[in-house]
């Protein structure tokens, strides 16, 4: 009885603790999406974020203006503000290029889902990277294994080597790498934009498009 009472007096310290963190992480997850920012929509001071040759890029390789979006493919925010960039680097190709940084962050409890952003890395190996993405992004039912090999088929992928691919060794680092970069430029969330390495607030009431067409007139 006495070893009884003491487990259950050690599981209620324990649950209640458990209450308090959810309690505060819940609190300050609110605050990030609900509060007002005194923060620019364009930050003063240059983030380093490396960059290497199995980046995708959209646009013109050489372009003056670069654009870097960290995001998660089942991110709803993340589909938005890629839909905005997207449409507007296509625009002017010649003067811009958007580089995709895949950043799988889940949240409190959950793991990120790497898989969908292991797949869209290897699609990348085959010059399809950005229809894969899109397609990933279009519906939450493409990001299972089975949704995944469909979109794969559907571009006419060589399945068998994309399918290695993603879930080979070198897949999972390119996703993990981006992931560490995340933490290094201590990102809270994404989508994440910067413009020329300055981080744009993707919260403020602003036109993206306008933004961006604004740095090259």
């Amino acid at each position: 009885m006495q070893k009884q009472k003491k487990f259950y007096i050690l599981f209620l310290i324990i649950l209640a603790l458990a209450g308090i963190f959810f309690i505060k992480e819940f609190r300050r997850a609110l605050g990030i999406t609900t509060s007002q920012s005194n923060t620019p929509i364009i930050s003063d001071g240059m983030a380093n974020i490396p960059l290497d040759q199995t980046d995708p890029i959209l646009g013109n390789p050489g372009a003056d203006l670069n654009i870097i979006l960290f995001g998660d493919f089942s991110c709803a925010k993340c589909r938005e503000v890629y839909a905005q960039v997207a449409k507007t680097v296509r625009a002017n190709s010649q003067k811009m290029r958007l580089v995709w940084k895949s950043a799988p962050l889940g949240g409190i409890f959950i793991a990120g889902n790497f898989l969908p952003h292991q797949a869209a890395y290897c699609a990348g190996q085959q010059k399809q990277f950005w229809p894969f993405a899109e397609m990933a992004m279009a519906d939450k039912y493409n990001l299972t294994e089975a949704g995944l090999k469909k979109v794969a088929e559907g571009l006419k992928l060589n399945t068998t080597s994309w399918w290695q691919c993603t879930n080979s060794d070198v897949a999972k680092k390119k996703i993990t790498d981006t992931v560490a970069i995340v933490d290094a430029l201590q990102l809270r969330s994404v989508p994440a934009l910067f413009v020329n390495n300055k981080l744009v607030d993707t919260d403020a009431k602003i036109n993206l498009e306008e933004l961006l067409v604004s740095f090259i007139k």
